[in-house]
């Protein structure tokens, strides 16, 4: 409740004008809606100089009534008011109850209190209900107060008589009659009335007000209104039975209801003790599947491992074929075992969903590039296509979603032998953020009979469920999409025809991300492309579509071609001017795109027109046919759009792919080379260990790479230098990565404001250079403080080279032209296996002593010879570098202890911290995070035991380093 109130009134108060007075009205937050009960509240405001206007709002009550006087007195003190006569007018509009007689009481008892102390000169209340009005002009009357009091119908009413009194002052000496004219007006008439009147209403207010009015029995038997109190005593003497009847009535239904309820909480009891004993079996089943899962996928793992290192041996043609099978196999067993995994986690509700951003059309094409390795071996078509006018950034659970869209394009590629699938999604509401999306899966595959679709989403159902059956599986794809898509607040479906092939649907709901966007990813390019005269040849509509579709989205100019010999036509009749580039499928009925190509480069006049070849077999001496032909470049299907849009743009701008043979085609492998090529990455990092490996993973890329030791110097080099990326440590001396990111920016601006975007030499400084953030600090929110300072991106350490590559490629391959007018979106938070961090959380700190002598080795060799790409002697440089370093710096620690410098503890054991996970030395990157949380704590009395700890875990790692 609002009861504590810091400032006066009057000099913190706003100010409005009053419509109807024209008066200054004050008011404030402070003062608006205070709490006085859960149902009751009270909002002040001060009229001109000593008229309170009041605004009580909900169920009035006693202790309503005793709350809202103590603040009554508050406001009057703050407003000075508190030895001063004022005026009150309130408005009852908001009163949703009638108040009981103890409460009416109350009111009255303490408005009579502030006009015996001279301080009330009047009170008005108005916009009260009738029958409120009634009882609070009975009551006034009764009372006899001394004051105005009166209940009327408007705001401007009641403001009217306030004023009247204010101006009249508190003072007034009322007119006095002379002794005559009192003697007359006793012995009139009307004054007799008015006598009797009085008596009725001190009746009635012995029945509804208090004990004081006239009771029954001091009524005289010729008093003129005798039957007037009669007939009011017989309605209450009615009232009171009806009354005591009413009541007698609710106790017999007080009594039933009780039964009831008895009755109703029995059968509650054991309804609750069934479903208690329901859900302990379906956990305990659950429980059990996802223990046996486990179980099993542990010795899978191994033998799965052990198979990919024999097919890296010497073996003959049937071991190589056996080590195959046995692969195969043991993958298709490990996709059972993770279905039944999964299916338990739902079953026993502990599936939860992520909450990350995401590029839908990035996960899209990363899906559709898993399932076409799969497509292709059966000979089938695989086409995906995504609008180019689709929204692409969201928030959501992209693991979830690439787990939906695999399972049932898996389903389609299983039950189709020949033909095609095709992937859609289609936007089908817009709610502000909210954009509901529609994918579709259709294939031409065996189809589903009408008799087993109903069942077809059910657990371990399948449409051949016989012993002899010809599909493997568990069915429970199926399953789990449709929990997955319920989750995610969709639907799902499907249409089939047996014989004819299946459409599965769902439809899900995704949140924009409110991050950074990009309206367009690559806009040299795609200016680039404007007006590009492209002809697509190609015999399957859905794939032609969709490539012309992806070309009118960059301004192309497309032709279509259902087959070679159409295309042929088209060529005789079109001039060099008239063609800019010939996109042609490979497999078609005919004449295929080899012979084609062929044809096309006898013609004449085009026979210098590029061409891109897009199959769905890539086939072992693709690239030599490609050369034979005269074919440019060369792209599998699904083809991604990014892809297909650079492909484009180099093979009519050949002089933007380095460092390839003028006759090799181009594929996406040259095209993600050569965009490497000559990316520039500013790393900024103080910690030596930390920089080499961090080099190491970036110039294996074929990356160039500037490093700046601290914030300063990647300021300074960011002024002078043309950066792509810049990878921003956040914890270093001099500047740390927050203070370099706003210097960066800043400069960024003044450039922008400095430099048009077309001045020659500067293209670069107008632009928005990508920056992702490197620390540590694995721990809620620190993602979001990061993007709050206007960076791009983060990324935790140690840093595991998969991820960071993925998320480095993702922000500059697409930036060979310039760099882009707004950062991407990070595509790591949707890789399916992120990179566990929970190893570098210190442990809880219940007291100083911390046990030191564990049972693992200092440090995990083996998988940190993966990450070094099990290049020895590179992780055994790295080591004696950070151990040297490590060693001069437990002499910082304790100078630092002893001075209790907590900064410069914090600083040296973070940088410990993280060198040491990097290499897997997870003892002593937790003796480091100790100390650091500690020195940030203030906490000096634990340092000599923080101190121990580091150093006994420092001299661990040093034996075991020399011994490798």
């Amino acid at each position: 409740m609002k009861m504590s109130f810091q400032k006066p009134f009057l000099d913190t108060a706003a100010e409005s004008i009053c419509s109807a007075t024209g008066m200054t009205i004050r008011h404030s937050p402070e003062w608006t809606d205070i709490q006085l009960t859960p149902v009751y509240q009270i909002t002040f405001h001060l009229v001109g100089k000593n008229i309170v206007s009041t605004y009580p709002k909900g169920n009035i009550s006693y202790d309503g009534t005793l709350a809202l006087f103590k603040n009554y007195d508050r406001f009057l003190t703050a407003c000075g008011l508190e030895r001063t006569p004022f005026i009150e007018i309130s408005d009852y509009s908001g009163i949703t109850n009638t108040p009981t007689q103890r409460t009416r009481l109350k009111v009255l008892a303490l408005l009579l209190e502030k006009v015996r102390e001279k301080r009330l000169m009047g009170h008005f209340v108005y916009n009260v209900p009738k029958h409120i009005q009634w009882m609070y002009n009975i009551g006034t009357h009764l009372k006899k107060p001394g004051i105005p009091m009166k209940a009327l119908d408007t705001y401007a009413s009641a403001m009217q008589k306030a004023l009247a009194l204010d101006h009249a002052g508190p003072n007034r000496k009322k007119g006095s009659l002379t002794g005559f004219l009192r003697f007359v007006q006793r012995y009139t008439p009307g004054y007799r009335l008015r006598v009797h009147a009085e008596e009725v209403l001190e009746y009635i207010g012995a029945i509804n007000w208090d004990e004081k009015g006239i009771q029954a029995g001091h009524i005289g038997t010729h008093h003129p209104f005798r039957a007037v109190f009669d007939a009011l005593t017989v309605l209450k003497t009615d009232f009171d039975h009806s009354l005591a009847e009413q009541k007698k009535f609710e106790k017999e239904l007080t009594k039933h209801k009780h039964h009831l309820e008895s009755l109703v909480e029995e059968r509650t009891h054991a309804l609750e003790e069934a479903v208690v004993r329901a859900e302990e079996a379906a956990r305990t089943k659950s429980e059990f599947l996802a223990n046996m899962s486990h179980e099993i996928r542990t010795p899978m793992n191994g033998i799965m491992g052990m198979a990919d290192l024999m097919l890296d041996t010497q073996l003959s043609s049937d071991q190589r074929q056996l080590v195959t099978t046995i692969t195969t196999e043991a993958r298709s067993l490990m996709d059972i075992i993770n279905s039944i995994l999964d299916f338990s986690k739902i079953e026993a509700g502990k599936m939860e969903l992520d909450h990350t951003a995401f590029n839908l059309r990035f996960l899209f094409e990363d899906v559709a590039a898993t399932c076409g390795i799969v497509a292709r071996k059966k000979n089938l078509e695989l086409i995906f296509f995504l609008h180019p006018d689709t929204p692409e950034h969201f928030m959501g659970d992209p693991g979830r979603l690439r787990q939906i869209l695999t399972n049932l394009i898996g389903n389609a590629i299983k039950f189709t032998h020949q033909g095609e699938i095709v992937v859609w999604a289609e936007t089908i509401a817009v709610i502000k953020d909210q954009v509901t999306f529609t994918f579709y899966v259709r294939d031409t595959g065996i189809g589903i009979p009408n008799e087993k679709q109903d069942s077809i989403f059910d657990s371990f159902s399948q449409a051949d469920a016989s012993t002899t059956r010809r599909y493997g599986g568990t069915g429970l794809g199926t399953t789990i999409s449709k929990q997955l898509v319920k989750m995610m607040g969709g639907d799902i479906g499907l249409t089939s025809l047996p014989g004819k092939g299946s459409t599965f649907w769902f439809t899900i709901v995704l949140t924009r991300d409110p991050g950074p966007k990009i309206q367009d990813k690559d806009p040299d390019r795609t200016v680039a492309l404007a007006g590009t005269k492209v002809l697509v040849v190609d015999d399957n509509k859905t794939s032609r579509n969709a490539v012309m579709d992806y070309l009118k989205s960059w301004g192309c100019i497309p032709m279509a071609a259902s087959k070679a010999s159409r295309a042929l036509e088209l060529c005789k009749t079109l001039s060099k001017n008239d063609l800019d580039v010939i996109i042609t499928d490979i497999q078609m009925p005919e004449m295929d795109g080899f012979q084609l190509a062929k044809k096309i480069r006898a013609a004449s006049d085009i026979t210098q027109v590029p061409i891109i070849a897009l199959t769905s077999l890539g086939m072992l001496g693709d690239s030599q046919k490609c050369r034979n032909a005269g074919i440019q470049g060369y792209l599998t299907k699904p083809v991604k759009q990014r892809d297909l849009k650079v492909a484009v743009f180099c093979v009519l701008h050949p002089e933007d792919i380095l460092s390839r043979p003028s006759a090799a085609p181009l594929t996406r492998h040259t095209l993600a080379e050569s965009r490497r090529e000559k990316t520039q990455i500013l790393l900024v990092e103080d910690y030596p260990t930390n920089q080499q490996i961090a080099i190491r993973h970036l110039t294996s890329r074929g990356f160039e790479v500037t490093l700046a030791e601290n914030g300063q110097q990647a300021v300074d080099l960011f002024k002078t230098r043309r950066f792509h990326l810049v990878l921003m440590d956040i914890q270093m001396p001099v500047m740390d990565g927050y203070e370099a990111t706003r210097s960066i920016r800043e400069y960024e601006q003044r450039q922008k404001r400095a430099f048009p975007a077309e001045s020659p030499g500067h293209s670069h400084i107008c632009n928005h250079t990508p920056i992702i953030a490197m620390t540590a600090h694995a721990i809620h929110g620190y993602r979001e403080k990061c993007l709050a300072a206007d960076m791009d991106d983060y990324i935790t350490k140690p840093l595991q080279k998969k991820a960071f590559i993925a998320l480095v490629e993702q922000y500059v391959l697409e930036k060979k032209a310039g760099p882009s007018t707004n950062p991407s979106p990070s595509l790591l938070l949707e890789k399916s296996d992120p990179p566990n961090f929970s190893d570098l959380l210190p442990e809880p700190m219940d007291g100083p002593r911390i046990p030191m002598d564990g049972p693992e080795n200092p440090m995990d060799v083996k998988k940190v010879l993966v990450e070094f790409e099990g290049d020895k002697p590179f992780l055994m440089e790295v080591l004696t570098e950070f151990m040297a370093s490590v060693d001069t710096a437990l002499g910082q620690i304790k100078q630092a202890a002893d001075n209790q410098d907590g900064p410069g503890i914090t600083a040296t054991a973070h940088a410990i911290k993280g060198g040491a996970a990097n290499l897997t030395a997870m003892e002593l990157s937790r003796a480091a995070a100790c100390m650091e949380t500690a020195a940030k704590n203030n906490d000096f009395s634990s340092m000599p035991d923080l101190i121990f700890r580091l150093t006994s875990a420092y001299r661990r790692l040093k034996i075991f380093a020399d011994k490798m």
